[in-house]
């Protein structure tokens, strides 16, 4: 791990202009962003008002894997278990402690399965590599679309299902330019670091079908163009050639899941994707390295707060500092801070404390196992992915057969995690969909310790043990919408000057869900360069900067 003297002194020698804190997707696609030019096929911007920047990139853990130790070098709750030696703190029903006193908070790392050459990885040896395609690339928003619009309204409901649908595109294109180029044998099967495209499938259980018919039909109407939102087409559930969603009916959701599975309707979302977010993202650190003007430091001391700086100082230009707690051996600590000119905080779970981000920025657990294949489970993968209606369960088939399962309880991460509990309930609501006629196998799954799987499990095992289970954070807002640009004056100033979305700042803020958010989080990053001054924005930017805005939530906008 390094050392705050080692921070400081890569700072003093890369002299970076800009200081991206989090090497996750949303991290390593400002870096990419930042490091090439408005001319790459993949740019939307207008030419650059400023010469290109040197950026460092931090992360306290792996580059798109997420923190796993914690300050003493010790697993965190990515990869343990919450336990207490103390007999008289109360325990949930699975084992795991109901005391937040025994849980070592750290606030960053999405659900991913580790690589399989990841040496830290107890379960690296028995967990297919295809079920490292782990994070769904989709179009629509974590919300019904009656709730969107009770939000943003249907000019912002339509502005997010455009850039999203961008996004998605964007995603893709850099995948397919990036990961294994050149590479055709894997295409459509995990080839371009785990890209799968073969759309998403929303569905619906009996008792559902009316909501999700006028779902389908507000979506519909928010997806299509202007002047192509015909009507009169509701009673034969009909949709226009050009709609970029189509309606699926009893049938052909029964075919592919099964009749157990519950399911009887589904909207199809053709553009839609899965991909292997580790290795994407290590594609995007690896471009922007590559042009010399990025450097990526893995397992940093972790960033504890952020403030700008406004106006000149000394004769100098206002930057922004970055506070960071040095550990003694007697147990106390000192607040360290380095002064860098522009930072970009891309955490998914970040929470800081005191926070401009508190109540608006929520960290939250989200879970993901992997379930051996079972008799009634949709064709061999890779298959689509699959999201239910209320969107308590995303799934898809990797090639290997499993079934990747991910869900979120909504539950504050500032408590501990119930990763036993809730894995064990991930793979039972597989079972009961595709377990055939018995359900699956039978008897109580137990989620395994790292030491167990290190050994292989105990000998004369009843109970099956399910090791391949991970947990981590995600950050949610109150409006299903990421949290992007400047909070401070400067960005308030920028707002008031024509209207730019966010405005201009030294501290710009690319944050939120980064399960559902991967298409939303991949547009806003390329929105980063022209929030910290170095590109112009068009319009069309400008207005998703405006509904993204970190500001959207202040009193004075």
């Amino acid at each position: 791990m390094l050392t705050l003297d080692d921070l400081h002194a890569a700072i003093e020698s890369f002299q970076p202009d800009v200081v991206v804190v989090g090497a996750g997707v949303a991290g390593a696609s400002v870096t990419y962003h930042l490091t090439h030019p408005p001319s790459s096929p993949s740019s939307t911007y207008a030419p650059p008002s400023l010469p290109l920047p040197r950026v460092l990139l931090l992360d306290a853990g792996k580059a798109g894997q997420g923190r796993q130790r914690d300050l003493a070098g010790e697993p965190s709750f990515l990869t343990s278990d919450v336990s207490s030696a103390d007999s008289s703190v109360p325990h949930h029903p699975d084992g795991e402690s109901s005391s937040s006193s025994t849980f070592p908070f750290h606030p960053s790392g999405t659900a991913v399965f580790p690589s399989s050459s990841s040496s830290s990885s107890s379960s690296s040896t028995s967990l297919p590599s295809a079920c490292q395609t782990v994070k769904m690339i989709v179009t629509v928003y974590p919300s019904s679309s009656s709730s969107f619009i009770a939000h943003h309204g249907e000019r912002g409901a339509r502005t997010y299902l455009r850039f999203a649908s961008q996004g998605v595109e964007m995603q893709k294109t850099l995948a397919k330019r990036l990961c294994m180029a050149g590479d055709r044998e894997g295409e459509g099967t995990g080839g371009y670091g785990g890209l799968v495209e073969k759309g998403s499938m929303y569905v619906c259980s009996k008792g559902e079908e009316d909501a999700f018919w006028e779902e389908f039909q507000l979506l519909r109407r928010l997806m299509l163009p202007e002047g192509q939102r015909e009507e009169g087409r509701d009673e034969a559930r009909e949709e226009p050639s050009s709609s970029p969603i189509r309606w699926c009916e009893e049938e052909e959701v029964v075919a592919m899941h099964g009749s157990q599975a519950g399911f009887t309707r589904g909207i199809f979302f053709p553009q839609d994707a899965v991909i292997d977010s580790t290795s994407y993202t290590h594609a995007l650190i690896q471009a922007a390295v590559a042009t010399g003007r990025a450097l990526l430091l893995e397992d940093c001391p972790a960033v504890e707060g952020v403030e700008e700086e406004g106006g000149r100082e000394g004769g100098r230009e206002g930057g922004v500092i970055l506070s960071f707690n040095s550990l003694f051996e007697e147990g106390n600590t000192s607040v360290v801070k380095i002064r860098v000119p522009r930072t970009v905080i891309a955490t998914g779970g970040f929470f800081l404390s005191p926070s401009p981000l508190a109540g608006i920025l929520r960290p939250c657990f989200s879970y993901l196992a992997a379930v051996p294949s079972l008799p009634s489970q949709p064709p061999s993968g890779p298959s689509p992915n699959f999201f239910t209606f209320g969107f308590t369960h995303d799934w898809c088939v990797v090639a290997s057969g499993h079934v990747r399962v991910s869900g979120e309880d909504h539950f504050s991460a500032l408590k501990p995690p119930r990763r036993k509990a809730r894995s064990r309930a991930l793979v039972e609501w597989v079972r009961a969909r595709y377990g055939g006629k018995e359900g699956g196998r039978k008897g109580r799954i137990r989620v395994a310790d790292a030491s167990e799987l290190r050994a292989g499990g105990r000998e004369g095992e009843e109970e099956e043990v399910l090791g391949n289970a991970r947990h981590g954070v995600y950050g949610e807002t109150p409006d299903s919408l990421p949290l992007v640009g400047s909070d401070g004056k400067r960005g308030k100033e920028g707002e008031k000057k024509g209207g730019k979305g966010g405005g201009k700042g030294r501290l710009v803020y690319c944050l939120g869900c980064n399960a559902w958010g991967q298409s939303s989080l991949t547009y806003a990053a390329s929105l980063v360069p022209g929030l910290l001054g170095y590109r112009e924005l068009s319009a069309e930017q400008e207005e998703a900067a405006r509904l993204m805005s970190v500001r959207r939530f202040r009193r004075d906008r």
